[in-house]
């Protein structure tokens, strides 16, 4: 077995992601698929959204400016990490990224 690892800081990691968004979902227990695990931004909730319908509204997020803006505050202030799981629930069935990052 090999075992590899890479050390970062979330810093870099979401630096990265800028570039080039992760190919994975980030998937909380109650469904709902965050953006990225630094930022309290949700894009879908597979509760009720179809895989692909997630999918999609994860790539669409990442295209965003508002993602954009939000990644790039966190990359600059590493204090907004705080704010990472400051995520409201929404009673609406399509979770919109509507969570504000100061």
């Amino acid at each position: 077995m090999e075992f590899c690892f890479e050390p970062f800081e979330i810093r870099d990691g979401l630096q990265a992601s800028l570039d080039s968004p992760p190919a994975t979902l980030l998937v909380l227990p109650n469904g709902w698929v965050k953006v990225a695990a630094p930022l309290p931004l949700i894009c879908a909730d597979l509760r009720h959204d179809r895989l692909d319908d997630a999918w999609n509204a994860y790539r669409a997020a990442w295209g965003s400016d508002k993602v954009l803006a939000a990644a790039r505050r966190v990359v600059e202030d590493q204090a907004m990490l705080a704010d990472a799981n400051g995520w409201q629930a929404s009673t609406a069935r399509r979770i919109e990224i509507t969570t504000e990052v100061p």
